[in-house]
């Protein structure tokens, strides 16, 4: 008779991970991804064996290097924790109500950051020719009538919207989500923002879009003043775009603003 063991939950993240670096780069070894998650060889191959646990003074690190989700986060520590634990220690864990309430808030907050369809539909509602139905949302913003509920849902949990007798009015509320949960969901909809926009290279004519590049030589202290120009820049032209006086300035549609800036050469010299 052979039995079988169950892989934490952990483990398979680290394991499809993995399996992900090789797929992109055939000769990323299992060494390369112990020295970035901040382990030695022997202990994650270890780990994948089944032979040793993950060291709880690890775990945390490891959750950082991994930009996780504040829900993927959880799961992943308490993985980990409950590796540690005994069956009957495991058993007297009572649920810490306002721990969970907390993950769930921090965690609908890092969905809305980090998928710009939620801060689009909130762009919609300014539109000039808005109809509130959802038909006509859910074929202008590109998803299906489920997905467009889901949004509604997420929005409205969040406090970012108000639906009464199904009207959709915005609250003009600003998200609270703590500075990690924050910087992780920025980058995922970072992410996401390049992957649309690779899409509307080939979706739309020239005429509705407009991409384009520039190289440049610099110093790195003006790095800062680089930004604070485009900011200016970026909160100037929607300032114009958005204006609705004249009849003809209608607004009817929402687009993307979207601006890279990142070195093309190894940076030898830091600030």
């Amino acid at each position: 008779m052979t039995t079988t063991t169950t892989k934490a939950q952990y483990v398979l993240v680290l394991e499809k991970l993995y399996e992900n670096k090789k797929h992109k780069n055939a000769s990323f070894s299992l060494r390369a991804f112990s020295r970035y998650l901040g382990l030695a060889e022997t202990v994650l191959s270890d780990i994948f064996r089944g032979n040793r646990h993950l060291p709880k003074n690890k775990a945390k690190e490891i959750v950082e290097k991994l930009e996780l989700s504040p829900k993927e986060a959880q799961q992943f520590l308490s993985s980990v924790e409950a590796e540690h634990l005994s069956i009957n220690a495991l058993s007297k864990e009572k649920p810490k109500i306002q721990e969970f309430l907390t993950l769930e808030l921090s965690d609908l907050n890092y969905e809305i950051i980090a998928h710009n369809i939620h801060y689009t539909f909130l762009s919609l509602l300014d539109l000039d020719i808005f109809e509130n139905d959802p038909e006509w949302m859910s074929q202008k913003l590109k998803i299906t009538k489920e997905e467009l509920s889901k949004v509604l849902q997420n929005l409205e949990r969040a406090g970012l919207i108000q639906i009464n007798d199904n009207k959709i009015t915005k609250t003009y509320k600003d998200l609270e989500t703590p500075q990690d949960v924050s910087s992780k969901a920025i980058k995922a909809s970072h992410e996401e923002t390049l992957e649309k926009a690779k899409l509307a290279l080939h979706e739309f004519d020239v005429e509705l879009r407009y991409f384009a590049s520039q190289t440049m030589c610099l110093n790195l202290n003006k790095i800062e003043h680089a930004k604070k120009l485009m900011r200016e820049f970026r909160l100037k032209l929607a300032e114009l775009m958005e204006s609705s006086g004249e009849q003809e300035a209608k607004k009817e549609e929402v687009f993307m603003l979207a601006m890279q800036f990142y070195p093309l050469t190894n940076i030898t010299h830091q600030k």
